[in-house]
């Protein structure tokens, strides 16, 4: 577990140079809220697709809280690392719809919720489907939609995200 943890730290702690962008996303649950802060780094692994988009590969780390909704709620604090696709134009300004997908690890502080929900373990994987547009004159800015599944712990939750791209 700690192995995990450390690796997820090294991981966010990655030359700044190499960072492409920061976001902080909310979102809720039938059993959690959510926020989150993270990183985005940008890889150079693009793969082309039809009538001018491709698809990108990026890694999205960073820290967040679960909250409880039930009775005798806790915060859980959370580190994630997450490798995402991502479909999009081959434009680089203007505004620009994406969709994307991603599969992820999560390091939990605890595995209790509230009194009536348990996350399972303390490292959990996830899956995520998301859209989104992609905006500003050097496409800065980034608003996005995410649906995402917490493994384990049989927690959904929907999300949006603000990102901004250096």
């Amino acid at each position: 577990m700690r192995t995990v943890l450390v690796s997820l730290l090294l991981a966010l702690c990655a030359p700044a140079w190499a960072l492409s962008g920061l976001s902080v996303e909310a979102g809720h649950g039938s059993r959690a809220n959510i926020t989150r802060v993270s990183s985005l780094w940008q890889l150079d692994q693009r793969w082309p697709g039809h009538a001018g988009w491709h698809v990108a590969a990026q890694i999205h780390a960073g820290l967040g809280a679960l909250v409880g909704t039930g009775t005798n709620s806790q915060t859980v604090a959370e580190a994630f690392i997450t490798p995402t696709l991502r479909y999009r134009p081959n434009a680089s300004s203007g505004q620009q719809p994406y969709l994307e997908a991603g599969v992820g690890a999560h390091v939990v502080s605890a595995t209790r919720l509230d009194d009536q929900h348990s996350l399972g373990a303390q490292l959990l994987l996830s899956e995520h489907l998301g859209m989104g547009v992609v905006f500003g004159g050097r496409s800065q800015y980034d608003l996005g939609y995410r649906f995402q599944h917490l493994n384990n712990a049989s927690l959904s939750t929907h999300h949006i995200r603000l990102l901004y791209n250096y």
